[in-house]
């Protein structure tokens, strides 16, 4: 592996800086044939989130506060220090996002590194912009948000119109952007994670508004 591999935390998920990092974890998956999952906010049952249990090993309960992965070599990735905002252009309103910022505050995030300054929606708003519509939630993180193919109750108005490009990792390390005009691009917006890990996304903006 080229690029350096970040140590396992004590939690059992891997905690990835760096894209260079995230690279080296899905190499480390593909060289030795193991599983590799991305937990965002845990918004979802638990084994739909982690990788499967080492040989030998009690799999999870298969509950939704379920905090942990399952013991074994599998590699399971929390994207708590993967999560920084870049104004690509503020008068327009385009950023990009690294995959584990959430959209709001998540108060169950275990790390406690989630708070509403940190957040996608607060850091925009300061600016004059938001995103086109959400659910009735807001805790995920950007990319699991997407991948799970979340939206908000509107027939008119949806996040989709706000993506611009999605940076995805493919199963060989390689890091490659879909734009709009990328044949791919529907299929990656709601890949569910089958295509590739999701780094980046860029987004443009919609100016605020009220409900």
């Amino acid at each position: 592996m080229s690029s350096q591999l970040p140590p396992k935390g004590a939690d059992g998920f891997y905690h990835p800086i760096t894209e260079n990092e995230i690279v080296a974890l899905v190499q480390k998956a593909a060289e030795e044939s193991l599983e590799i999952r991305c937990r965002g906010a845990a918004h979802s049952l638990a084994r739909a989130i982690y990788t499967d249990p080492g040989i030998g090993d009690p799999p999870l309960p298969n509950e939704v506060s379920e905090q942990k992965p399952p013991e074994g070599p599998n590699l399971n990735i929390m994207f708590d220090q993967y999560s920084k905002l870049v104004w690509i252009d503020e008068a327009k309103g385009i950023i990009e996002v690294e995959a584990g910022i959430h959209l709001g505050y998540d108060p169950e995030d275990p790390t406690g590194t989630s708070t509403l300054e940190n957040s996608l929606l607060y850091q925009a708003f300061t600016k004059g912009f938001t995103l086109s519509d959400l659910g009735g939630i807001s805790h995920q993180t950007v990319s699991g948000f997407l991948m799970t193919g979340s939206s908000g109750g509107s027939l008119w108005y949806t996040i989709d119109e706000n993506i611009l490009a999605l940076s995805i990792i493919d199963a060989s390390g390689t890091v490659e952007w879909f734009t709009r005009e990328s044949e791919e691009f529907g299929a990656v917006v709601l890949s569910l994670g089958l295509l590739g890990i999701v780094s980046k996304i860029r987004l443009q903006l919609t100016p605020n508004f009220n409900i």
